[in-house]
């Protein structure tokens, strides 16, 4: 079965991780990667590892040698399935386009996020050409891959209960042979200081401000060190808000890792404050490998990998008071037998997400497909 993803770059993000461990784990598919705008680092990674990258640095304005290319190579390599991963309007206008015109090939939408945030709804710009391109490529695929059940319904909310059927929930995977999932917590017993740890992008819905913040009102009671890593627009106003609550001593910017298990190995508590209905956390199923006591808002699809007093902690209000609460609760009890068994239920529940079983799922719903 040959798979062609179309994506928009192939610089380093989520979706692109995620496109080198389909290439990576896949037994039953010869992937084709598309990049439409430009290559980048994930791209030449997957390159120099053997994958077939094509990088077209097309331009918005180039949808017909877009539309040209890509029919032309589904009929040379005998495409099977065409997925369109990133939300850029000429992926999927060029995708309804290839289903109108090649019969025999599939097609699939994968949902990496809720609809308001594949829309980019926050941006008026484009927003109603961005809408009409997304809907068109909606009605007209085979499928749709949803990366949570809030995904799921986002789409249903929008497009229709009418559709429900085509839509697929495929859970993000993380690779267990990098993050090891390691359930024996049991004999920790720590004393010193204890290791928070935030892993991401710096941007404003990820919240990281209202962390530092949460942080603030409890630095003078708490021992404790806050790792924060990653990189974004962020990152200047973060600096400054640990300058201003004299945080340095104790909040530090790591920037990008790429060692980022060995950091989460040698951490306690996991904090992911994200204000926005985050269509999946992937992070926090890293972070739960590794046995950290995860805490995050009740936003999203965050309930679908924490069940809250279980596995983690989920908040139900947005606001530094309540994160500090219970960030202050955990260090407190860190040593205590509720807080262990808490991280080694997280573990275990580690184990649903893992990437080998991201892409058995993505064959299976391919091959159903192709039989059809």
């Amino acid at each position: 079965m040959k798979v062609l993803h179309l994506l928009a770059t192939g610089s380093v993000g989520g979706i692109e991780v995620l496109c080198r461990d389909i290439y990576r784990k896949s037994t039953n598919m010869e992937n084709i990667f598309c990049f439409v705008f430009s290559g980048g680092e994930i791209a030449e990674d997957m390159r120099d590892n053997g994958a077939d990258v094509r990088v077209l640095n097309y331009k918005n304005k180039d949808i017909l040698k877009l539309i040209n290319y890509l029919y032309n190579l589904c009929k040379d390599e005998h495409v099977d399935v065409a997925v369109v991963h990133h939300g850029a309007p000429i992926n999927h206008i060029a995708l309804a386009v290839l289903k109108s015109r090649l019969k025999s090939l599939k097609t699939v939408i994968y949902s990496h996020g809720n609809i308001q945030d594949t829309l980019r709804e926050n941006i008026k710009r484009g927003l109603y050409f961005r809408k009409f391109a997304y809907s068109i490529c909606f009605k007209r695929c085979d499928a749709v891959v949803a990366i949570s059940e809030s995904v799921k319904n986002s789409l249903i909310q929008r497009y229709g209960e009418q559709f429900g059927e085509k839509i697929n929930i495929v859970y993000n995977g993380i690779d267990l042979d990098k993050f090891k999932p390691n359930c024996d917590i049991g004999m920790q017993n720590r004393q010193g200081s204890v290791n928070i740890i935030y892993v991401g992008r710096l941007f404003k819905a990820k919240g990281v401000d209202i962390l530092v913040k949460s942080l603030a009102e409890i630095s003078s009671e708490k021992n404790f060190i806050c790792n924060i890593i990653g990189d974004g627009p962020e990152k200047e106003n973060i600096k400054s808000l640990i300058k201003e609550y004299k945080l340095e001593d104790k909040v530090v910017l790591r920037g990008v890792q790429k060692n980022v298990p060995e950091w989460l190995n040698k951490s306690d508590i996991f904090v992911h404050p994200a204000t926005w209905e985050e269509g999946f956390g992937i992070t926090i199923a890293e972070a739960m490998a590794f046995g950290l006591i995860c805490i995050a808002f009740n936003k999203g699809a965050l309930p679908e990998i924490i069940d809250s007093g279980n596995n983690g902690f989920l908040i139900e209000s947005v606001s530094e008071k309540s994160l500090s609460e219970k960030i202050s609760y955990c260090i407190e009890h860190i040593n205590d037998e509720e807080l262990i068994e808490i991280r080694k239920r997280a573990c275990e529940s580690s184990q649903r997400f893992s990437i080998d079983k991201t892409v058995l799922d993505l064959e299976h719903i391919f091959n159903r497909l192709c039989s059809r």
